[in-house]
């Protein structure tokens, strides 16, 4: 190929005696970088045709066709090269043309900026004559090199801004471009979109990774996504600093009391019967009609994802109501009869109890194993209602009255024997929200740092389509998906999971890619337009052909999710809003209380 272009040079200019390739042959010869040397010879057949044909005008000649189209065809022939038609020499010879504009003009503005300064400041009788020569002196007097350097800096500074202004502009890749489907765009610019000043009377809006969340989408709910000690708990604790400010009402689940110590304030309630500033709750605090003793029963005994199982837990829900409802009648409504009744009383005198209610049928001749299994399970359940303090406190009570946060709180040393209990009184909780009046309602938010930490939810998804409207809001981490198939089953998670409008996208364990799959899922996909630019050369010479290319693809990669450092996700919110790559930013909040007093 250069053996060719040097043909073509020999072709292009056969008289040696010319300025022209004497110009050609110097270069050709010299050190300059490869690159020089290919856009050279382009600008030299431009200079020897502007000079040939002053010399053929001058001389009357009349076979400078001939030179004037060997010319021609060389310099087209040049940037059919392939050396010339590399992006990158291409991209560097724009650049080149545009940093010599760009000092061309910074300079004559420096110099247009220095002689308006300087005949305004000094008297010049004959400014044509005297200005050169204050030009020359420049840095000889103290005035005068002020004055200029207060006109480069007039000159310069304005024009290197606008060449960063538009570097930044025009950084984005122009070869592909985003149909439609999911965009993504700098976590800095996501906040400009959905950022809103409130007006008068209208709360500011929640943030988190400093992005303000739009009202519409709050109660869409959001997901928290990602592996541990990837930043979930930091979410949590800017959206709850933002809750507070605002001055809305929470539901915090708190494993180890961590937000308690930074968040709560007075009129907050905790509830944990180990520690002291718990108040006594009791279950028959929260039964006010019939139906009240089928619901709760569900959620202290929730339904199991296995099928076989199913119908054993259906057998303990039956026997909680039925129970609670006789001790109810008889009066001895208390914690205590009703763990005895439960577990430890005779069959025969449950029988007697239970004597015409639908679980009756529990102790029919031959029934006996099936009983023992359904106590079996609820000794599970109700269990650690042995540890309870006796007292007035209802669940439902403190929702309709509208004034503070509750924290649920336990240590990890408490977990396996307070799960069941936390776990009902979070679906009490969520069934009573569904029963407050829905005209104006107040917000408040349900915090599940970590939602497979709790058992079955038999009310949550009715909470997550329904609470909308009641003033829900659903903030729940996940950290594997497998873990929250393992507690609702396949079909019900999945279920669960498409109730999460907002989504945050941290990043993924490498042993679960599964996770990471479905989180891609979540993210979407573009439809992704390419410009494809492809270059042939042949014995007829150099051709280029361009084509355009559309490709439905993820948005984010399972990958890119499995790479993610710490604190760098993607934020996805319900509407037509892009998705911006986050970075969250820990805040060191002091702690105001303790986490845990020990009763």
């Amino acid at each position: 190929m250069q053996r060719f272009a040097n043909k073509l040079r020999r072709q292009a200019y056969p008289f040696p005696h010319t300025f022209g390739a004497w110009l050609s042959k110097s270069i050709r010869h010299s050190k300059l970088p490869s690159c020089a040397m290919n856009y050279c010879p382009n600008w030299i057949a431009w200079l020897h045709l502007l000079l040939l044909h002053r010399r053929l005008c001058k001389t009357n000649c009349y076979s400078w066709h001939e030179e004037l189209q060997r010319t021609l065809i060389h310099s087209w022939l040049l940037r059919c090269v392939p050396a010339y038609n590399n992006s990158r020499e291409r991209n560097m010879r724009i650049t080149l043309s545009v940093l010599g504009w760009a000092l061309l003009v910074a300079i004559l503005l420096s110099l247009g900026f220095w002689i308006w300064d300087i005949t305004h400041q000094f008297q010049f009788d004959h400014p044509w004559t005297e200005l050169p020569d204050a030009l020359w002196h420049t840095f000889h007097y103290p005035a005068l090199r002020m004055i200029a350097v207060w006109a480069l800096l007039k000159g310069f500074v304005p024009v290197g801004l606008s060449l960063y202004l538009l570097d930044r502009l025009d950084a984005r890749d122009r070869t592909q471009r985003v149909v439609r489907g999911a965009r993504i765009v700098p976590g800095k610019e996501l906040p400009n979109i959905t950022r809103k000043k409130p007006r008068q009377g209208e709360p500011a809006q929640v943030t988190v990774a400093n992005v303000s969340i739009p009202y519409s989408c709050e109660t869409s709910h959001l997901l928290l996504a990602g592996s541990t000690s990837t930043g979930k708990s930091t979410a949590v604790d800017e959206l709850l600093e933002s809750i507070m400010a605002r001055g809305d009402r929470a539901i915090i689940i708190d494993p180890n009391g961590h937000a308690l110590s930074r968040f709560a304030k007075k009129g907050d309630v905790v509830l944990n019967p180990f520690d002291t500033r718990s108040p006594g709750w009791g279950i028959f605090n929260e039964f006010r009609k019939p139906f009240d003793f089928d619901r709760i029963a569900k959620s202290i005994v929730p339904d199991t994802s296995d099928t076989s199982a199913q119908q054993w837990h259906g057998y303990a829900q039956q026997l909680l109501a039925e129970t609670t409802r006789a001790l109810t009648q008889t009066g001895e409504n208390t914690t205590e009869r009703l763990l005895h009744w439960l577990i430890q009383a005779p069959a025969a005198d449950l029988k007697t109890l239970l004597a015409g209610s639908a679980a009756s049928g529990l102790f029919e001749p031959g029934a006996e194993r099936a009983l023992a299994s359904t106590r079996f399970i609820l000794s599970h359940h109700v269990g650690s209602f042995q540890h309870l303090q006796p007292g007035d406190f209802s669940l439902r009570t403190w929702l309709e009255s509208g004034t503070g946060s509750l924290y649920l709180t336990w240590r990890e040393d408490m977990l396996s024997t307070l799960k069941p209990l936390i776990s009902g009184w979070v679906d009490i909780l969520i069934a009573s929200v569904l029963t407050l009046p829905d005209d104006n309602p107040q917000p408040l938010w349900l915090m599940l740092d970590e939602l497979a930490s709790l058992e079955r939810l038999s009310s949550l998804e009715a909470g997550l389509t329904k609470g909308r409207k009641h003033g829900l809001r659903v903030v729940a981490g996940l950290q594997s998906v497998a873990q929250l198939d393992a507690i609702y089953g396949q079909n019900h998670a999945k279920t669960l999971r498409s109730c999460f409008r907002n989504m945050l996208a941290l990043g993924c364990a490498n042993s679960d890619p599964d996770t990471a799959k479905v989180i891609s899922d979540g993210l979407g996909q573009s439809e992704i337009e390419r410009i494809q630019t492809t270059h042939n050369q042949n014995k007829n010479g150099a051709s280029t052909s361009t084509h355009r290319e559309r490709r439905i693809e993820a948005a984010v990669l399972p990958s890119e999710l499995m790479s993610l450092p710490p604190l760098q996700g993607y934020l996805k919110l319900a509407g037509d809003y892009p998705i911006g790559k986050i970075r969250l930013v820990p805040k060191d909040r002091p702690a105001l209380y303790v986490p845990f007093k020990e009763r």
